[in-house]
């Protein structure tokens, strides 16, 4: 039997995590907040999400490299960029990103993204 999908938020607005979070839930997700890049690098070592969500645009600048290590715990999880900017970062974080939800959103364009995102994947965590 497999369990519901879940996805990992990294973002230190509490408001915003709380949207996202409950957002998710209804759709049927688990999933986990955190406020920091090394907060999502410590829930990697110790569980396994389908997708992450990861706010880029803060001071923890620790979050570009949180997203890069990522891809060492997890090469294929799907990981989608929250940011307030227009366009990318870098090349390299677009490289490393499945999307980009650019701030402020929508519930629906939310949903519509992690939809797509985690039907691209087509993947749960084996445990």
């Amino acid at each position: 039997m497999q369990g519901k999908a879940k996805i990992l938020v990294v973002d230190d607005d509490e408001d915003l995590c709380y949207i996202i979070t409950r957002t998710l839930e209804k759709m049927g997700y688990e999933v986990l907040a955190v406020a920091s890049g090394p907060e999502a690098i410590l829930a990697m070592t110790s569980q396994r999400f389908c997708l992450a969500l990861v706010d880029i645009n803060t001071p923890d600048v620790k979050r570009r490299e949180a997203i890069l290590r990522m891809r060492q715990y997890d090469p294929q999880m799907p990981v989608v960029l929250m940011t307030g900017s227009p366009g990318w970062p870098d090349a390299e974080l677009q490289m490393t990103c499945q999307e980009r939800l650019h701030m402020p959103f929508r519930l629906e364009e939310l949903r519509s993204i992690v939809k797509s995102a985690l039907g691209e994947s087509n993947r749960l965590p084996t445990f």
